[in-house]
């Protein structure tokens, strides 16, 4: 059995049409990796997800994320830190204003 890193976390966004929304996700690496590259990747999701959601809406989020381009696009990004085995969106939840 191969070695491999799990990450989460748990961070809030405003999307464009001022929706605030709660965002777990959930990270497996392809091998071990250390805690500066772990941050690495933690801090490259946070803020690609607050650009996404600058641009994007509620409803248009939940629609991509469905459609796993939202995943598709982070996983692009992030393979450029180190491989991934899997990156999925594990919570996604509005939060009442």
């Amino acid at each position: 059995k191969k070695a491999k890193t799990k990450l989460e976390d748990s961070f809030r966004i405003i999307t464009n049409d001022k929706t605030h929304v709660v965002v777990k996700p959930f990270v497996v690496t392809k091998s071990i990796v250390n805690k500066n590259v772990q941050t690495l990747i933690r801090m490259k999701i946070r803020e690609s997800f607050k650009i996404i959601a600058e641009k994007r809406g509620f409803s248009q989020m939940v629609q991509d994320l469905i459609m796993y381009s939202i995943q598709r696009e982070l996983r692009n990004e992030l393979k450029k830190i180190t491989p991934l085995a899997s990156l999925e969106i594990r919570w996604f939840k509005r939060l009442k204003a």
